[in-house]
C-alpha cells in the first residue's frame, strides 16, 4: 500500500516514527500491525498527536462555521487525531502511552501474544 521498494518490502523495523499527513494516522498504524514489516520488540511513535494542543478541546468542532479557513483546517486536523488517540488506546493488538511533550508523542508497542 505505502512501500513500493521490493528491498524495503522484505525488511523488519524494530521502529517506525510516523510524522506524515495527519489524517492518515489509523491507516499507517493499521498497514504496520497488519504487515510483516515490524520486529516482535518494534515500536512506533506517532508524533504531532497533540496537534498544537488542539486535540485537547476537540471533539467535533471541525465544522464550526465561525472558524477561519485555517482554524476550521487544524481544528478538522485535531478532530482526526483525536478519533486516532481513541482509536489507539482502544486496540486490543497494542500497548501505548501518549507522551505529553511539546505536540505530543504516542509510543506504540504490538501486544505479545
Amino acid at each position: 500500500m505505502f512501500v513500493t521498494n521490493p528491498v524495503l518490502q522484505a525488511s523488519k523495523f524494530d521502529f517506525v516514527f510516523i510524522d506524515a499527513d495527519k489524517r492518515q494516522y489509523r491507516a499507517y498504524h493499521d498497514f504496520l500491525l497488519g504487515s510483516d514489516m515490524l520486529t516482535d520488540d518494534a515500536v512506533i511513535l506517532a508524533d504531532n498527536v497533540l496537534f498544537k494542543g488542539l486535540v485537547l478541546n476537540s471533539g467535533g468542532r471541525g465544522g464550526d462555521k465561525k472558524l477561519n479557513y485555517w482554524a476550521k483546517r487544524h481544528q478538522d486536523i485535531a478532530d482526526e487525531l483525536h478519533s486516532y488517540n481513541e482509536y489507539v488506546i482502544t486496540d486490543t493488538r497494542v500497548e501505548a502511552v501518549l507522551v505529553p511533550l511539546r505536540d505530543g508523542l504516542t509510543l506504540i508497542r504490538r501486544v505479545r501474544k
